[in-house]
C-alpha cells in the first residue's frame, strides 16, 4: 500500500479522533471564575460561579437574606479561592461536594449530602431557567403536557402556545415529556430548548418510527405523502451478523433472492437488461464502496424508499428502490454515554448430505456399464493422456490380466462403501467462528456533539478462510455560533481475507464419488490428473512431483485480500432569516483493495505450469525450465475514489393553519474505478525474488507436444464517471389534515452522447396526503387515526451496459505482439436515461388504543425508455442487434403492514405482519427467436417475453416414458422422440408450458414478540409464495463426463412396466445429449416453490443497576439462533426452494450467536 495514502489516513484518523476528544473536554465547564463588581449580593456572585463552572448550588434560600454585599475583582481566579473570596466575610461557609456547592452557616454547619434525592426546595442556583415548547410533529402547539425532571421533585406543565418554563433545574438532569395519546420523550436538559416535537402514540414495535430520513431530509412521518419503511435499531439488533443488509433480511418488506434473480429488490422489477442494484445511501450520500464495510453496529436506523414520491428526489438512480443509513451519533447537552457490543456466533457444518446424489455403489455400476461398452477407450492412445477412474483402472488390468476377476470384483467392491462427502467432512470442514465486538462513546454540551467509535470482527469460516475487520468512525458537530454549525465526520475500515481449505462444490467435478483425501495415517492420498501410466513414466524422474494432492493443496495456495476504506465528510449548516438554512456539504470516499495470490512450488498449479513447458534432456539428465522454478504470485487490486459536494437551501415557516417546507439545491458527482493485475514467475517469497519469462513466444507442451503460450494474468482498467444534479422538493399542509407535496429532479452524466435532452433527464412526482381522522364528519372512535395518501411520479435508471458512445478495449496480439482494438458498444447517439412512472394510493390507521396499527398501499409501475435489443444492419460489423431504448414493462401490487398488541399486561404479545404482492410483464421487447429452446435453458434466464413476466417460467411438454424408458415429448401434438426437432425451431415458444414468476410474487415476515418481565423472545417467520423452480434430475450427458448425476437415477426405468410407476428415463448406451437437453428441460421437473420458513428465535434478558437511586448501567444478554429451516413447503422434493440446484448447492446451515449489550 501507498505509504504516502497510509499517512494521510493515519493523519486524518488523529485530526478526528482528536477532535472528539477536544470535544469531551470541551464538554466540561471552566474551573476559573472572572468577576468585577461593587455591592453585589452574594447570589449575583453564585450565580457567576454556576454559569462559569456548572456547579449546582445547594442550601436554604433563607440563608441568602443574611448574606452581606461583597466588591470583587477577580480574572480567571481558580474556582476554590474565589469561593475563599466571596465568603471571607460573611456569616457563612461553604462546602464542595463533587460537581455541587453546598452553603451553610460558619457557627452551625449541617452533616449535609447532596444526590439525585435532594429535594429541590433545597436547590439555590443548580440552573438558570429551562424553556421550551412541546408541538406534535406538524408543529401544532400541545396544551397541558407534562414536563418533569427525571428523579427530582420539579415539574410543570405547557400553556396553550405549548410553551413552559422550568427553574433550577440541575445540570445533569433529564426532562421526561409525555401527553396523553403521544409518545413520552426524554431529553437532555439545556437553557433552550426550542421546539420539542411529540409523535402519535404507536405500538411498541412502533415507537421509533417518528421520522424517515431520505438522504436530503428528515421528514415526519404524519407530514410524509410517499410510501416509508423504517427499520429502528431494536430491530436491526434482532439479528447478528457482520454486514448490516443481512440483518434486514426477515424484519423489512425487502424480497432478498438466493437464487433467480437480482439479489434484492423493492417492489418487484424496474428494469429488463440495465442496472437492477437498489441504491444505498449511507448518512446522506450515496455509498459506492462494499456495503460489508459498514460495522452494522453503527447504524441507528435504515429507512426504505418504495415509491416516487419518497425516492424520486434521487432521480436517475432511484429506479430500484433506495435503502438510507443512518449512522448513530450523539445530540447537543447529552450526558456521556458509553456503550458496549459483543457476540460470539457457531455456525454447524454444511449439511453435504443435503446434494441429492447418486450413490457412490451406483455410480461404479455405471462406470463397468460403460467399460463393457468399450467407452473412451480410444482415450488410452490420446496425446492429452486424460486420466481414468480408479474402477476404470481395475477393470484395465482385469482385461489385461494383470488381476484375476476375483481380485477385480473385491478392489471395486471396496470403493463402493466409500463417500467422498464423508472424507471432505473428516478433513476439511468444521464449525464456522464469528467474533464481533463494538465500543461507543459520545455525548454533548450546549455547543458541541460527539460520536466515537471502534469495533472489531474476527470470522472464521466452515472451511477456515479468515476475514478480520476493523471499523473507527468519529462524528463531530460543532454549534459556532448561535445559528452557524460545522460537522466534520470520518469512517474508516481495514479488512483483511485469507483463503481457506477448498470446498466439495470447488472440486465436484474433478473427483470421484469415492475418493479418499488421506490415507490410514492421515496422510494426504494423490489424485491424478493425468493417467497414472503416463506420470509413473514421464521425465524419468527429472520432474517435479505432478500428483495432486486435495487433502494438502490448499496449503500451499494462499490467497490475502487487503482492503483499506475511508469515508470523510465535512459540512457547514447556517440558520437565517428565522425560516431558511443554508447547507454546504462535502463527501470523499476512497477504498482501495489489494489481493496477492501465491501459489508456491509445492502448489499442484505450480508444479504442473513448470513441468508442462520444461525441457528434458534425456541424454545429459538436465531440464530446461521455461518456467522458472518457484512459486506464481498473482497480484492485482483495485481503487475506487468518489467526491460529492452538494449545496442546499431549506425554507421552513408555520402561521396559523399553513406550514410550508422547501428545499433546493445542486450537487456535483464524480466516481473514479480503476483495477490493474500482473503475475510474477518463480517467486520467492522470503527474498522477494522472481524470474524471467518470454511471454510472447510460444513453447512445446510437454503432455501434449503442442506449442502454447505460458499464461500471463495482466489487466488494466479504467472509467470514469460525472454527474451534474440540481433537485427540489416543497410540501405544503393545511390546518394539519391536507398535506401536498412535490418533487423535481434533473440528472446529467457523461454516460450519455450527442443530444443535450439525452444527457439530462428530469424527474419528478406529486403527492397528497389527507388526515380523515382530524375531520369534523369523522366519529369512528375504534380508528382514531386515519389517513389517506397518493403520489405520482417518475424515477430513473442508469443503463451502465449499454452507456458511453464507443468503448475500445486495448490490447497486445498475441501473435504480433502489437496493439490492437475491438468495438465494445456500437455509437449510439440515441441512447437515454431509463424511466419508471409510479402511482401509488396507501392508508394508515390505528385502531382504539393502538391495538392494531398499520398501512395499506396499493401501487404500479410503468417503466419506458427500458434497454432491449434491436435489429441493426449486418454491414455495421457489430453483429445482428445493438441494445436501444426500445423496451417497455408495466408492474402493480400491495403492500401490507400490520402491528398488533394481542396481549397487555403482565405479558406482553406483540406482532408484526409484512405482505408484498407484485407482478411485472413486458409490453414490448424484441426477441430475435422464437425458439422454445431459448426460453427453457437454464434456471435463472430472463424470458422478456411480451405479456409475460420477465422471469418467467417454462417447460417442454412431456408425454411420459415409453416402453423402453425414453423420454417423449409432444410434436405436433403427439407423443414424440424426435428430440433434435422438439429442440429446434420447429418448437416455439407458444408450443411451451407457461408456469408463471420463477421469482416470488408474494412475501414477507411474521414476527412475534412476547416479553414477561425483564425476559423477551421474538420469532420470525419469513414465506414466499407464487413462483416456481426447476428441480435438477438425471442427466446422463453430464454422468458421461463424469460428473455425477442425481439420486433419482434410483428411479430410473429398468424394465417394462416401470413406465407406468416414473417419469425418470432409463440409463443406456450410447446417450442422446439431445434427450438429456430435453428430459432437464421439461414441465414436469418444473415445481411449486411456495414454503415458510422459520427464520430466527431471539431470546434476551435485560437488566439495571443503580447506585444512589439512578440507573448507572443498562445490559442486555441475548441468544439468537438462525437458519432453523423450513416449516412448510409446496413441493413433496426434498429441496429448499430457496436453494433449488441441490446437486451443487446448500442452504446456510444453522447459526447459534451469543451476547451482550452494555449501556453506561
Amino acid at each position: 500500500m501507498n505509504k504516502t495514502y497510509l499517512l494521510r489516513v493515519m493523519k486524518l484518523l488523529i485530526f478526528f479522533i482528536t477532535g472528539g476528544f477536544l470535544t469531551i473536554h470541551a464538554a466540561s465547564y471552566s474551573q476559573t471564575i472572572t468577576l468585577k463588581g461593587q455591592n453585589l449580593t452574594l447570589r449575583e456572585a453564585l450565580q457567576a460561579i454556576r454559569q462559569q463552572s456548572g456547579y449546582a448550588i445547594f442550601g436554604s434560600n433563607e440563608l441568602m437574606k443574611e448574606a452581606k454585599p461583597i466588591t470583587v475583582n477577580a480574572q480567571a481566579v481558580p474556582l476554590n479561592k474565589f469561593l475563599d473570596l466571596v465568603f471571607r466575610d460573611q456569616p457563612l461557609t461553604y462546602r464542595m461536594i463533587d460537581n455541587s456547592i453546598l452553603v451553610e452557616h460558619k457557627e452551625n454547619p449541617q452533616a449535609a449530602t447532596i444526590s439525585g434525592d435532594t429535594p429541590t426546595e433545597n436547590l439555590i442556583l443548580a440552573y438558570q431557567e429551562i424553556k421550551g415548547r412541546v408541538v406534535d410533529s406538524l408543529g401544532n402547539p400541545l396544551q397541558g403536557a407534562s414536563v418533569k425532571a427525571k428523579g427530582l421533585q420539579l415539574s410543570t406543565m405547557t400553556n396553550k402556545s405549548g410553551e413552559f418554563v422550568l427553574n433550577n433545574v440541575p445540570k445533569d438532569a433529564i426532562l421526561i415529556i409525555s401527553f396523553i395519546g403521544y409518545q413520552s420523550k426524554e431529553v437532555p436538559a439545556s437553557a433552550d430548548l426550542g421546539n420539542v416535537v411529540l409523535s402519535y402514540l404507536r405500538s411498541e414495535l412502533e415507537e421509533a418510527e417518528v421520522t424517515v430520513n431520505t438522504g436530503y431530509q428528515t421528514i415526519p412521518k404524519e407530514r410524509a405523502t410517499g410510501s416509508f419503511e423504517l427499520i429502528d435499531n431494536n430491530l436491526l439488533n434482532q439479528r447478528v451478523s457482520p454486514d448490516i443488509l443481512s440483518r434486514l433480511d426477515g424484519v423489512s418488506s425487502i424480497n432478498f433472492n438466493k437464487s433467480t434473480g437480482p439479489a434484492m429488490t423493492i417492489r418487484g422489477l424496474s428494469t429488463i437488461n440495465s442496472n437492477t442494484d437498489v441504491l444505498l445511501v449511507v448518512d446522506n450520500f450515496p455509498y459506492e464502496g462494499d456495503i460489508s464495510n459498514i460495522d452494522p453496529n453503527d447504524v441507528a436506523t435504515v429507512s426504505i424508499l418504495k415509491d416516487a414520491a419518497a425516492s424520486s428526489i434521487w432521480g436517475v438512480r432511484a429506479g430500484n428502490g433506495v435503502i438510507v443509513i443512518t449512522t448513530k451519533k450523539a445530540s447537543y447537552g447529552q450526558a456521556i454515554k458509553v456503550q458496549f457490543n459483543s457476540n460470539v456466533s457457531i455456525q454447524e457444518k454444511p449439511d453435504l448430505s443435503y446434494l441429492q446424489l447418486m450413490s457412490t455403489s451406483d455410480y461404479i455400476d455405471v462406470e463397468k456399464q460403460l467399460f463393457q461398452n468399450n467407452y473412451r477407450f480410444s482415450d488410452t492412445s490420446s496425446i492429452y493422456h486424460y486420466r481414468f477412474s480408479p474402477v476404470y483402472e481395475i477393470l484395465f488390468q482385469e482385461q489385461k490380466g494383470l488381476l484375476s476377476g476375483t481380485e477385480s470384483q473385491h478392489q471395486i467392491d471396496a470403493l463402493r462403501s466409500l463417500d467422498i462427502r464423508d472424507e471432505f467432512n473428516k478433513y476439511l470442514y468444521g464449525n464456522a467462528v464469528n467474533q464481533q465486538y463494538n465500543l461507543n462513546l459520545n455525548g454533548g454540551s450546549d455547543r458541541v456533539s460527539y460520536f466515537i467509535s471502534g469495533g472489531f470482527d474476527k470470522n472464521v469460516d466452515e472451511l477456515s478462510a479468515g476475514y478480520n475487520r476493523v471499523n473507527l468512525r468519529s462524528k463531530n458537530t460543532f454549534k459556532l455560533t448561535k445559528d452557524l454549525q460545522f460537522n466534520a465526520d470520518i469512517a474508516y475500515t481495514q479488512g483483511k481475507t485469507t483463503s481457506g481449505k477448498p470446498s466439495y462444490q470447488s472440486l465436484q467435478s474433478t473427483l470421484y464419488p469415492y475418493t479418499k483425501l488421506a490415507d490410514g495415517d492421515g496422510n494426504a492420498e494423490p489424485f491424478y490428473m493425468y493417467r497414472q501410466g503416463y506420470l509413473d513414466t514421464v521425465g524419468q524422474g527429472l520432474l517435479l512431483d505432478w500428483n495432486y494432492y486435495p487433502l494438502t493443496d490448499y496449503q500451499y495456495n494462499r490467497t490475502v485480500s487487503k482492503l483499506q476504506s475511508v469515508v470523510a465528510s465535512s459540512g457547514l449548516d447556517y440558520h437565517f432569516l428565522s425560516h431558511f438554512d443554508l447547507s454546504l456539504q462535502y463527501q470523499y470516499e476512497r477504498q482501495q483493495l489489494n489481493d496477492e495470490a501465491l501459489k508456491t512450488e509445492e502448489s499442484y498449479f505450480t508444479r504442473d505450469l513448470i513441468n508442462r513447458f520444461s525441457v528434458i534432456g534425456y541424454q545429459t539428465g538436465t531440464v530446461k525450465y521455461n518456467v522458472p522454478l518457484g512459486g506464481v504470485l498473482d497480484n492485482g487490486g483495485s481503487l475506487l475514489e468518489s467526491h460529492n459536494v452538494r449545496g442546499q437551501l431549506n425554507y421552513r415557516q408555520q402561521w396559523n393553519k399553513h406550514e410550508i417546507n422547501v428545499l433546493a439545491g445542486y450537487e456535483i458527482r464524480g466516481i473514479k474505478n480503476r483495477s490493474s493485475g500482473y503475475r510474477r514467475f518463480g517467486f520467492d517469497p522470503e527474498v522477494l525474488t522472481y524470474g524471467k519469462v518470454d511471454l510472447v513466444n510460444s513453447y512445446p507442451d510437454l503432455s501434449t507436444g503442442y506449442n502454447s503460450y505460458i499464461p500471463d494474468y495482466g489487466t488494466e482498467t479504467s472509467t470514469n464517471r460525472h454527474y451534474l444534479s440540481a433537485f427540489a422538493n416543497a410540501a405544503y399542509t393545511y390546518n394539519s389534515k391536507y398535506t401536498f407535496s412535490g418533487s423535481l429532479r434533473r440528472d446529467g452524466s457523461n454516460l450519455f452522447g450527442a443530444n443535450t435532452n439525452d444527457k439530462w433527464k428530469p424527474l419528478w412526482s406529486v403527492g397528497a396526503s389527507w388526515d380523515i381522522a382530524k375531520e369534523s364528519f369523522y366519529h369512528v372512535d375504534w380508528v382514531p387515526a386515519l389517513k389517506l395518501r397518493t403520489t405520482y411520479g417518475y424515477n430513473g435508471n442508469i443503463p451502465y451496459r449499454t452507456s458511453v458512445l464507443t468503448l475500445r478495449m486495448y490490447s497486445n496480439d498475441t501473435y504480433t505482439n502489437l496493439v490492437n482494438a475491438g468495438v465494445d458498444n456500437y455509437p449510439n447517439l440515441e441512447l437515454r436515461w431509463e424511466s419508471t412512472r409510479m402511482i401509488n394510493t396507501g392508508l394508515d390507521f390505528s385502531l382504539k388504543n393502538a391495538v392494531v396499527t398499520g398501512s395499506i398501499d396499493y401501487f404500479t409501475k410503468k417503466g419506458t425508455d427500458l434497454i432491449g435489443s434491436v435489429p441493426v444492419d449486418w454491414t455495421t460489423g457489430v453483429g445482428t442487434s445493438i441494445f436501444n431504448n426500445v423496451a417497455n414493462m408495466s408492474g402493480h401490487g400491495w403492500d401490507f403492514n400490520l402491528n398488533a398488541r394481542v396481549l397487555e399486561g403482565a405479558l406482553k404479545w406483540q406482532a408484526a405482519f409484512l405482505l408484498g404482492l407484485n407482478s411485472n410483464k413486458v409490453t414490448k421487447y424484441y426477441i430475435a427467436s422464437m425458439n422454445g429452446s431459448n426460453f427453457v435453458n437454464g434456471q435463472y434466464y430472463i424470458s422478456a417475453l411480451e405479456g409475460k413476466t420477465l422471469y418467467g417460467m417454462f417447460g417442454y411438454r412431456w408425454a411420459g416414458l415409453d416402453a423402453s424408458g425414453n423420454p417423449q415429448g409432444i410434436l405436433d401434438n403427439q407423443p414424440s422422440k424426435d428430440y433434435s426437432t422438439i429442440l429446434g425451431a420447429q418448437t416455439q415458444v407458444s408450443d411451451l408450458v407457461y408456469f408463471g414468476s420463477a421469482i416470488p410474487t408474494k412475501y414477507g415476515n411474521l414476527n412475534n414478540t412476547l416479553r414477561w418481565k425483564n425476559w423477551g423472545l421474538t420469532a420470525s417467520i419469513s414465506y414466499k409464495f407464487g413462483y416456481f423452480f426447476r428441480r435438477p434430475s438425471v442427466n446422463y450427458s453430464q454422468l458421461l463426463s463424469g460428473i455425477v448425476t442425481s439420486s433419482d437415477f434410483t428411479k430410473r426405468w429398468q424394465k417394462p412396466g416401470d413406465e407406468l410407476t416414473t417419469n425418470v428415463p432409463a440409463f443406456s448406451y450410447p446417450v442422446s445429449t439431445n434427450s438429456a437437453s430435453f428430459y432437464s428441460g421439461t414441465e414436469i421437473l418444473v415445481e411449486k416453490a411456495d414454503h415458510i420458513r422459520l427464520q430466527y428465535i431471539n431470546l434476551n434478558y435485560d437488566f439495571k443497576w443503580k447506585s444512589g437511586g439512578k440507573n448507572v448501567l443498562d445490559a442486555q444478554l441475548y441468544i439468537n439462533v438462525d437458519n432453523l429451516g423450513i416449516i412448510w413447503k409446496a413441493t413433496s422434493f426434498d429441496v429448499d426452494p430457496d436453494y433449488p440446484e441441490n446437486l451443487t448447492t446448500i442452504p446456510p446451515a444453522r447459526k447459534i450467536s451469543l451476547g451482550v449489550r452494555i449501556n453506561l
